[in-house]
Parts: C-alpha cells; sequence; structure tokens
C-alpha cells in the first residue's frame, strides 16, 4: 500500500470503526469463527486496526492464548494499545509492523488473519511465503476480503463515483484499485497454494450495512480507508457528490425505517498440511 494511503489510516485512527455504521467489528466476530481460533492458540492479525480481530480472537484464544496485531499505521497501534490496556487484557498486544514480512521466529503462530487488509499488504506469493514460515504445522490462515457487489448496489455507485477522482500516481499502486481492496478470493487460494497450503476454501458472507440516515453512511465512510477518495475529490465537488449519493442511498431505505446495503465478503481458509524442509 502506497504511502498515502497508510496516511490517512492514520489520520482516522481515533475514530475508525467507532463511529456510525458497523461493519468491521461483526465481521472480525465472523472471520474469528471462520478460523476456528481455540483455546490456548497464539493469533497473528495482519492489519489490525482498532482490534476488531484481535478482540474477538483473545475471546477464543482465553487466557492461555496469546494475540498479537500488527499494522503500518502508528495511531491504530496507539489507540488499539490503549484499548488493550484498558480491558487489561494481558494475552494480547499491538506492534508498528510491515505485514509482508512480520519480525517473529519460525512456527510463532496457530493461525494468521487478515480482515478487508490483506490487498493492501501486498506481494502475496512473497507475503504468503513468509506466513508459512511464520505458522506451525498444520497452522492456518483466514482472510476476510470482499465480494462480488451487483451494479445496482448502492456501494457500487458509491465506487463508480469514486473511480472518476482516484488518481494513478507515477511512485505507487493505483489507488483506483483500492476501491476493490483486494484480489479476487480465487487469486488469493492461488498464492497460498503456491506457498505450500493445502485446498484453500473460500466462504461467502454478507455483512449488511446499516445506516438510520444517508449522512450517517456519508460519515462513516469518512472514518475508514474510504477517505483517500474524499480527499481526492475537489472541494467544489464535494457536495454535489454527497447529494448524488445520498439520493442513491435513499433508495435502499427499508420498510424498517432505515437505509440497509448488502455488503457481501468472502473468508478465505487455508492450512499448511505439515511443516516445510527450509
Amino acid at each position: 500500500m502506497n504511502d498515502q494511503l497508510w496516511k490517512v489510516y492514520d489520520d482516522v485512527a481515533d475514530v475508525y470503526d467507532s463511529t456510525g455504521v458497523e461493519f468491521f467489528t461483526p465481521l472480525g466476530r465472523r472471520l474469528v469463527e471462520q478460523a476456528a481460533v481455540r483455546p490456548g492458540e497464539r493469533v497473528l492479525d495482519v492489519g489490525c486496526g482498532r482490534g476488531a480481530v484481535l478482540f474477538a480472537a483473545a475471546e477464543a484464544a482465553g487466557p492461555s492464548g496469546e494475540v498479537v496485531g500488527i499494522d503500518r499505521a502508528p495511531g491504530m497501534i496507539r489507540e488499539l494499545s490503549a484499548e488493550i490496556a484498558r480491558r487489561g487484557l494481558t494475552g494480547a498486544g499491538a506492534v508498528v509492523m510491515d505485514g509482508r514480512d512480520p519480525g517473529f521466529p519460525p512456527a510463532s503462530f496457530d493461525v494468521i488473519t487478515a480482515s478487508m487488509s490483506i490487498a493492501l499488504v501486498g506481494d502475496h506469493p512473497g507475503t504468503f511465503a513468509n506466513y508459512a514460515r511464520l505458522l506451525k504445522e498444520n497452522g492456518r490462515v483466514a482472510f476476510a476480503v470482499p465480494g462480488k457487489l451487483t451494479d445496482d448496489n448502492a456501494l457500487s455507485f458509491f465506487q463508480r463515483q469514486m473511480a472518476k477522482f482516484a488518481a494513478v500516481e507515477d511512485d505507487a499502486t493505483s489507488t483506483a484499485d483500492a476501491l476493490d481492496a483486494a484480489d479476487e478470493a480465487t487469486s488469493l487460494a492461488g498464492h497460498l497454494r503456491d506457498a505450500g497450503f493445502g485446498d484453500p476454501l473460500v466462504v461467502e458472507d454478507d455483512i449488511p450495512l446499516v445506516a438510520a440516515t444517508s449522512e450517517e453512511f456519508v460519515r462513516w465512510t469518512r472514518t475508514q480507508g474510504l477517505k483517500l477518495f474524499w480527499d481526492m475529490v475537489p472541494a467544489d465537488a464535494r457536495e454535489a457528490l454527497e447529494r448524488a449519493l445520498s439520493a442513491e442511498l435513499e433508495r435502499h431505505r427499508d420498510t424498517d425505517g432505515v437505509i440497509r446495503l448488502s455488503n457481501p465478503v468472502c473468508y478465505v481458509l487455508a492450512s499448511l498440511n505439515a511443516r516445510r524442509e527450509g
């Protein structure tokens, strides 16, 4: 991920996953369920953010287990470390670290998780080879990545509008690509096989996005990575874009009075069948 996007995550750390629409926390719980984290296991959470996966994994691993979160955004680690201390969790920790080659000894973990962050880590062939070394025999990975949106989904409308303003920088990955947020699950599965993992499993799910108002939804998009794209919109175009997005969101207001959007996700799950030599 380019430095500009890391800075966005650093900038929103104090409000990330704590206002408006719920998504990352319920997704984190479901990812931990899919990973089947067991008591006593040691878990590495890559791109941990404010701890949506970490806290769920710590609960599943119990007092005899351990969970370590890593993230390249210092603000996220600062906020997460403070919350770990507030909760008095002795079996959890968070450090600033690059997710491509985490600096831990071989066979350190039973499980490696990544929720909506594995695409941002990049270099999947090399990264997954590193993860294979970090895992114990029969260790496993569990990633959550975006699923395929239908064209009539308001999130698709949001992506199409934001893509008009997304720029490609000479020294960075296309920021337009970040709107999709991940390689296709099948591509990730192929890289995992190449790294020595057994046949990966792709599980489809949906984590609906629910907002009381369109304003609440727009505010939520500014408290996470999508803020990058708002920052690219010229100041004199933002008001019109907000009106267009709000109008589209109103089309998805349910009979119970709330705006509810389908938000498909996929879990990519794989395990090492045996410790590879070397």
